[in-house]
């Protein structure tokens, strides 16, 4: 119950102080960017409910300059969760395909480290991730990797104004964020 407690209080949190966070504009796109420190381990799935209470979605790559942007922004050396994912019921291997973006866009462009996407060591790995290891290159991860605690979030061609979260909606997120724990731990 204690872990539960202080996860909703970093979610309540991470969630306020993002409102004040510096956000980028890739002038390509017009789109704007903020990578979100959770300040310890979170799953694909928090990291994307998160991104939804902020008013966006966690980023979609869809391009080289996209990816280079991005890595030239916010650099090479943390593991950040973007928002790509594997149809759980795609037959694997081939482990590349199967592949979507959280917004429906289309799923063209990759930048797979060497050797990704791999489900190593048999793991169901289905979320993206752009790893350290293969200096910002794209990898296959479970759900939970230990190791995540980046994420980035992405907001559509809109004015800043637009996505600030009303207090609420953060209670919300941390408190169905908290409850998805608690169901997960008992199971």
């Amino acid at each position: 119950m204690k872990k539960l407690f202080i996860a909703s209080i970093s979610i309540i949190l991470l969630c306020s102080s993002s409102a004040n966070a510096e956000r980028y504009t890739w002038d390509v796109n017009n789109n704007q960017y903020e990578l979100i420190s959770a300040g310890a381990p979170i799953t694909w799935h928090a990291a994307n409910n998160a991104a939804i209470a902020l008013g966006g979605h966690l980023a979609t790559i869809l391009s080289a300059g996209e990816q280079d942007w991005i890595l030239s922004t916010f650099g090479t050396s943390k593991y950040i969760w973007i928002g790509g994912f594997q149809d759980p019921s795609h037959p694997e291997p081939p482990y590349d395909s199967g592949w979507q973006w959280v917004t429906g866009e289309t799923w063209d462009y990759t930048a797979w480290g060497p050797g990704e996407p791999n489900d190593f060591s048999g793991q169901n790995q289905d979320y993206l991730v752009l790893w350290q290891n293969h200096n910002g290159g794209w990898n296959d991860a479970i759900y939970n990797d230990s190791r995540i605690t980046y994420f980035l979030v992405e907001w559509d061609n809109i004015e800043i104004e637009d996505v600030i979260p009303e207090p609420m909606s953060i209670l919300l997120l941390a408190v169905s964020i908290c409850i998805r724990l608690f169901i997960s731990k008992k199971a």
